[in-house]
């Protein structure tokens, strides 16, 4: 069921233009932006001080949402900003690892996401 509170029209609308965004809220409008492959709203809320690893509810990195929703752009927008290729979402409740890698079929991004892996340091 949709909940029109958590509409991308309703998270991303700032209710007085005076304040400056908070780095929650501009985490909130990353993860939503890359969901759907915005890339200037990417990059507005990563100059309002984003955290590019941010994670939503379920675990989710931008570029994991980015990756999955086959935004090829926001995909690159995201590394090209430091996104790590090499995130990991674990489900505890089947004990499987999930990597970014696995999110999408899409063959550019699967590249893009092997070329920036090779330029990634380890964890």
């Amino acid at each position: 069921m949709h909940n029109s509170t958590w509409s991308n029209e309703n998270i991303l609308r700032n209710p007085d233009p005076s304040d400056p965004p908070t780095p929650a809220s501009a985490n909130g409008r990353l993860l939503i932006a890359a969901m759907a492959g915005d890339c200037g709203g990417i990059m507005d809320a990563l100059d309002d001080g984003a955290g590019i690893e941010s994670r939503n509810s379920l675990q989710m990195t931008p570029l994991m949402l980015a990756a999955r929703g086959g935004h090829e752009r926001a995909v690159a927008a995201l590394l090209d900003a430091g996104a790590d290729p090499e995130a990991m979402l674990s489900d505890n409740d089947i004990c499987e690892v999930i990597r970014v890698h696995d999110l999408t079929r899409n063959d550019v991004i699967l590249s893009m996401l092997a070329q920036a892996s090779a330029g990634h340091p380890a964890p």
